[in-house]
């Protein structure tokens, strides 16, 4: 009857540029987000106005909150331990980066030596790393209170793009492998998706 837990990030937002939405654009957004049913909500970051959606999602409604932490550098990584800080009271959890080691931001040990400080707050706390790095790398199914991964079969060279179906069966499998791997932990995929554009098997029909 209801949905639960959705991703965001802003409409008109592109950090890459310097383009943020105000707090009016992002309760635009979050309440059209809660009147289609959705009740908890994830993001990638605290940086700039961005750390304001936990606050304003519990102000619309939303039961949960876990706040992102993008580590581009660590200068960011200093303004978004300061907000944490500051916007704790609408937190209910951390993911702290986001695909970091995997693309050579930071290290494994870097992550590890940074996770206390978010733990501290007392919430539950997590990471995101592709898939493949808790297939190789075990240690990362123990960072943190749970396992946050994502897993993006559309850009693996070996997939059909044009039988979805079966690149669907591959992240099923791949799921239940780790969950073997820690049967007592809670694996939980935060990311897995389909285009819809940009390839003739891109489409709405096949992403279904």
């Amino acid at each position: 009857t209801q949905r639960h837990w959705i991703g965001y990030a802003p409409r008109n937002f592109n950090p890459n540029i310097g383009q943020e939405p105000s707090q009016a654009q992002i309760r635009d957004d979050l309440e059209q987000l809660f009147a289609e049913g959705w009740r908890s909500i994830y993001t990638y970051t605290l940086d700039g106005v961005i750390q304001h959606v936990p606050r304003i999602a519990k102000e619309v409604g939303f039961e949960y909150t876990l706040a992102g932490v993008f580590w581009f550098d660590n200068a960011q990584l200093a303004r978004e331990k300061a907000n944490a800080q500051t916007q704790l009271a609408h937190i209910d959890g951390f993911i702290v980066g986001n695909e970091g080691v995997a693309f050579g931001r930071y290290t494994k040990a870097q992550l590890q030596q940074e996770l206390p400080f978010f733990e501290a707050f007392g919430k539950p706390v997590t990471t995101t790393e592709v898939s493949g790095l808790y297939t190789f790398d075990n240690d990362f199914l123990d960072m943190g209170d749970f396992v946050f991964y994502n897993t993006q079969p559309w850009f693996d060279p070996g997939i059909d793009p044009s039988d979805p179906a079966s690149v669907a069966e591959l992240v099923k499998n791949e799921h239940f492998f780790l969950r073997g791997l820690r049967p007592n932990s809670d694996i939980i995929i935060k990311e897995t998706w389909w285009p819809t554009g940009g390839h003739p098997d891109a489409t709405e029909a096949n992403q279904v």
